[in-house]
C-alpha cells in the first residue's frame, strides 16, 4: 500500500477549529444579552466552517478518484484531530479537520489552516501527521510537505489527501498499515526553511 501527497491542491479559507468550548454558568449569569447572542454568533460560525472545509476536502478526493476511474462509491468517516503547536514554531496550526475514507481506495484526508507568525516569508514547510486506531495503537506516522509561500504575518489554508493502491507517479510514502482503523489523528509542524535560508526544526520532544 502507498500513498501519496497531492500536490498544488487548493482549499478555501473556511476551516475549523477544534477546541473545547467550556462553559461558566456564574459567569454566564452575570453577562448582558447582546454578550451571549454575541458568542452564540461565533460558535455558530465555527461549526459552519468545519462543516464547509470537511465537505470541500471530501469533493476534492472523490473529484480526483473520479479522474482516474475508481469507484467513488466510497463513505467517509469524520475522525478525531488534535493540534500540537511548539511554543517556539514559526508556524502556528490554527486549525485542523480529518477524515478517512471507505472504498476501493481508503484515504486519509487532512485539513490545515496555518498561521506563519515570523516576520519572514517561509518557503517550504513540513507537517507531521500521527494516525492512531481506537485502541490508542499507532498506525501511521506521515509526513506532509509543502514549497506554498507564505509571508510574515499570513495564513495559507492546505490539505494532503493520502491514498492507498496509488500506481507509481509523483511522490509516494509507502503505508506500514490499513488507514481505515483510523481513530485520532495528531498534527505538528516538524521544520521549516525562511527565503533567507535560516531553518527552523521541531525538536524531539
Amino acid at each position: 500500500m502507498i500513498i501519496r501527497k497531492r500536490p498544488g491542491f487548493r482549499s478555501t479559507d473556511s476551516s475549523i477549529y477544534l477546541v473545547n468550548i467550556g462553559t461558566n454558568n456564574q459567569a454566564e449569569k452575570s453577562q448582558p444579552s447582546g454578550h451571549l447572542k454575541k458568542s452564540a454568533f461565533i460558535h455558530g460560525r465555527k461549526i459552519l466552517t468545519r462543516g464547509i472545509l470537511f465537505v470541500f476536502v471530501l469533493i476534492f478526493c472523490s473529484y480526483f478518484n473520479y479522474l482516474r476511474g475508481y469507484n467513488i462509491g466510497v463513505s467517509y468517516t469524520l475522525i478525531q484531530a488534535e493540534i500540537i503547536n511548539k511554543d517556539n514554531s514559526p508556524i502556528e496550526i490554527m486549525e485542523y479537520t480529518a477524515s478517512i475514507s471507505h472504498g476501493d481506495n481508503p484515504s486519509y484526508n487532512n485539513g490545515l489552516k496555518l498561521y506563519n507568525k515570523s516576520n519572514k516569508k517561509i518557503i517550504r514547510f513540513d507537517i507531521q501527521f500521527k494516525l492512531y486506531d481506537v485502541y490508542g495503537e499507532l498506525l501511521e506516522t506521515l509526513i506532509g510537505y509543502s514549497t506554498k509561500p507564505i509571508e510574515g504575518g499570513n495564513f495559507l489554508t492546505t490539505d494532503w489527501c493520502f491514498e492507498e493502491n496509488i500506481e507509481n507517479e509523483g511522490t509516494f510514502i509507502s503505508l506500514r498499515r490499513d488507514v481505515s482503523t483510523g481513530h485520532k489523528t495528531f498534527a505538528s509542524v516538524s521544520r521549516l526553511a525562511f527565503e533567507d535560508g535560516t531553518i527552523w526544526q521541531a525538536d524531539s520532544n
